[in-house]
């Protein structure tokens, strides 16, 4: 069957053995985490811990010590495990386009039921600011290429492209305030946020 190894650079440590296939390894700088059938194991290095199972959950990420998943059950919403208990992050249990993780922030979109403008949403390990009706995908310009994210987050910096009324353009929030970086003509989109700010589209290199 399938089982998982670390390699820290020098050994390699074979961290499961068992009848049953282990797929999909998520490592972090101190811990491992990976699918068993509907459950979520981490290793931190010693020993194995059972994180959470769920016939729903659709994708997970490993951040330091945290393991983050999303579910879909009766009692669905973003988790975050830590070693001393897992929680729901509040108002995640209609996670639209997924999830992003940096440190101690979590930031989700939670999809509008009455059209396509979503809310963003971001967590800092205590409180959930929300970002209402942040991402407008308006009319799709093909030409421009905009497949990449539509979002992105590093730390509590939160970067997003948005029909803006005539065009794509990026916005960010620094975790206090938004602020909007294009105003052009062309699309702006496929973001990216690591310190810096890069985007792709039509007018690219404007930043």
């Amino acid at each position: 069957d399938y089982e998982i190894y670390f390699w820290n650079g020098s050994t390699i440590t074979q961290i499961t053995d068992n009848a049953v296939d282990d797929r999909y390894p998520e490592p972090s700088d101190t811990h491992v985490a990976w699918i068993q059938g509907s459950s979520i194991y981490v290793w931190d290095g010693v020993s194995t811990t059972l994180v959470g199972v769920s016939s729903t959950f659709t994708h997970y990420k490993v951040s330091g010590s945290k393991v983050i998943w999303a579910t879909f059950d009766d009692d669905a919403g973003i988790r975050v495990w830590q070693a001393s208990g897992t929680t729901i992050i509040p108002g995640s249990g209609g996670v639209g386009l997924g999830f992003e993780v940096s440190g101690a922030y979590v930031a989700f979109s939670d999809a509008s039921p009455e059209g396509p403008v979503t809310s963003l949403f971001v967590w800092n390990g205590t409180s959930v600011t929300e970002l209402p009706n942040a991402i407008n995908p308006g009319p799709m310009d093909f030409d421009a290429y905009c497949f990449g994210p539509d979002w992105a987050l590093s730390g509590p910096n939160l970067v997003w492209f948005s029909y803006d009324g005539n065009d794509q353009e990026i916005f960010t929030w620094n975790g206090e305030a938004v602020q909007q970086v294009t105003e052009n003509s062309g699309e702006d989109c496929e973001v990216s946020v690591e310190g810096a700010l890069s985007e792709r589209g039509a007018d690219a290199g404007d930043l």
